[in-house]
């Protein structure tokens, strides 16, 4: 017999199941208890996409250099089409890291979508870029400190005469990248003082010693150097 209890019972399930299948952006998480399919990454789930986000995030030298390592959680959700959108940050280490974990996840390939009944949702994930366990600097004359190097810059600089005996002052700022093999290339002004000085820092850097390249897993990368230089002539 249909009790008043069971009918209550009855018209809220379908009123569930006919919300579901009418709204084909239903956010979901990954804690949802309705019927359905998680969104699929390269034939896997999240942790397929967790290796990729591994091999495909780069350290920034900056805090690789200073040793700064940690974990940054990134949220971001699966649309309907597949696509990877509202990349957020749930949890930060310094700006640099942050924002390198916020790239590779946004940079993400198409995943399969979620789907509720059939048709295809939203759904949120939530996964953690980890710096640090397994990365090394480059290393210049052995030692993974860019402070070694600017010194070798310094001492090599060749001065334009004007700004040698004059009382200036400059910042020059060079990006540079220290390929899998040690060499030193793709040599870039970021910023800069007087022309002369600028080209002057450039040529010092692109005489550079051959490095030992960071590692990441134990092998060989590419990782990109910024290289501040302050001058002050008296």
């Amino acid at each position: 017999m249909l009790t008043m209890k069971n009918l209550f019972v009855l018209i809220c399930s379908i009123g569930l199941l006919v919300n579901a299948q009418a709204n084909s952006e239903l956010p979901l998480t990954e804690e949802s208890t309705l019927d359905t399919v998680m969104p699929t990454f390269q034939g896997g789930g999240i942790e397929e996409f967790q290796k990729w986000v591994e091999e495909n995030r780069e350290y920034p030298s900056n805090s690789l250099l200073n040793h700064i390592t940690g974990k940054v959680e990134v949220q971001f959700t699966v649309d309907t089409s597949g696509n990877v959108i509202n990349v957020a940050l749930t949890r930060r280490i310094n700006r640099e890291l942050s924002n390198e974990a916020v790239r590779v996840v946004s940079a993400s390939p198409k995943w399969t979508p979620g789907t509720v009944n059939g048709k295809p949702v939203q759904v949120t994930h939530t996964v953690p870029v980890v710096f640090g366990t397994n990365d090394t600097p480059p290393m210049f004359r052995g030692e993974g400190s860019i402070e070694n190097f600017r010194k070798w810059v310094v001492k090599n600089i060749q001065y334009p005469e004007f700004i040698a005996q004059s009382e200036l002052e400059g910042r020059v700022v060079v990006r540079f990248t220290v390929n899998s093999k040690g060499k030193v290339v793709n040599e870039e002004l970021v910023s800069g003082s007087y022309f002369e000085l600028n080209d002057a820092v450039l040529h010092a850097v692109r005489m550079s010693p051959k490095w030992e390249p960071a590692t990441k897993n134990g092998k060989p990368v590419n990782t990109l150097v910024t290289l501040p230089v302050i001058f002050r002539f008296e």
